[in-house]
Order: C-alpha cells, then structure tokens, then sequence
C-alpha cells in the first residue's frame, strides 16, 4: 500500500537544507549532466550501487531512471547539492505508512569521509519520519561497504541480523532500519 494522495503530494516535497550551501531537493531532468553519469560508472562509486547491473550508464538510462522516480507516487528521488552542484542523490522508494526504503549515492568522491553521508541519510529519514509519519526507515547495504555502516549507524540505524535482501547482482545485502526517534540530530563521531 503507497501512502495515500491526501497525505502524501510529490509536487509538495520541500527543499531540505542541510546548511546555507548545502541542500537536497526532488532531481529534476535538468539537473541530469556528463559529470553525473561518468561518476556513476567510476568503479569506487558503482560497486555498491544498488541498481548495479555491470552495463554502463548512459545519458538514456539515467535520464529513464530520473523519469520513472518523477513519476512512481512511492518514490522520492533527491539530488544532493553543494554550492549548487550536483553531487550525489539520495533516494527514498516503495513508501508506505509503515516503512520507505532509504539509498544514498555520493558520487563526487571527493566529498566521502567529511559526514555528508550520516547528514544526508539523517536529514532526509527526519523528513520521512516527522513529515510523512513513516513509522520505519530501511537500507539494504553491502556488507563490505564500510562508509554506508558507519553513516547509518550515525544517523540512528541498525543492523536486523536475521534479515538479509539479494540485489540484482546477486550479493547479499544486510537490511539497516531506523523507527520513530524524532528528533534525532546528526553525529558527527
């Protein structure tokens, strides 16, 4: 069940500020350039990437991928900007009013290790959780990927250990969740 059009309004999505630089936003065609799509093929960046297929990406499935977030009524896709460039996307998807599902892709690599993961995943669960009274937050999440563990960890989740979820490529992931806890601010530890 997606959250019904009386509480939930795509074209109601607000901005969310992170900082005075720094903010998140509903990605747009527009914001779709060369930097974007030759940073989600870097090897660093698309190794964790949930929608990793091992084919390139293009201007096309990008741009379908953009399209199809716009217009799913369960889906959020948010572009990550810093200093107005984009920089990464964070996404939330099959929304119910029990539970949305969280990915986050950095993919300016210069920006990893700085905290903009346990920022983003915090500011954007807060929105889920105190704005569209989602009760839970989830992740599926490599368990290789050390920087994705230590931001949600930050940012309030944990691991449920007898949880697991395949991803289209076939590595197991473990699945991360976050209820309630309004109010949670960032940690920056």
């Amino acid at each position: 069940m997606t959250i019904s059009s009386q509480n939930f309004h795509k074209t109601s999505v607000p901005i969310l500020y992170i900082n005075e630089d720094v903010l998140l936003r509903p990605l747009k065609i527009e914001d779709i350039h060369q930097n974007y799509i030759d940073s989600l093929n870097h090897p660093h960046v698309r190794k964790y990437l949930a929608a990793h297929t091992g084919s390139q990406y293009t201007r096309k499935n990008v741009t379908q991928f953009v399209l199809e977030n716009d217009e799913d009524r369960s889906a959020i896709l948010f572009g990550f900007f810093v200093r107005g460039k984009h920089s990464g996307t964070c996404r939330l998807h099959d929304i119910t009013q029990n539970c949305a599902w969280l990915g986050l892709a950095i993919f300016d690599i210069s920006l990893w290790g700085q905290g903009w993961g346990n920022k983003i995943i915090t500011t954007v669960s807060n929105y889920a959780l105190l704005q569209l009274n989602i009760e839970q937050i989830r992740a599926a999440i490599d368990p290789l990927n050390i920087g994705s563990k230590s931001a949600f960890t930050k940012s309030g989740f944990h691991i449920l250990p007898d949880e697991k979820l395949e991803r289209e490529d076939g590595v197991l992931t473990d699945i991360w969740q976050r209820r309630g806890d309004p109010g949670y601010l960032w940690n920056s530890n």
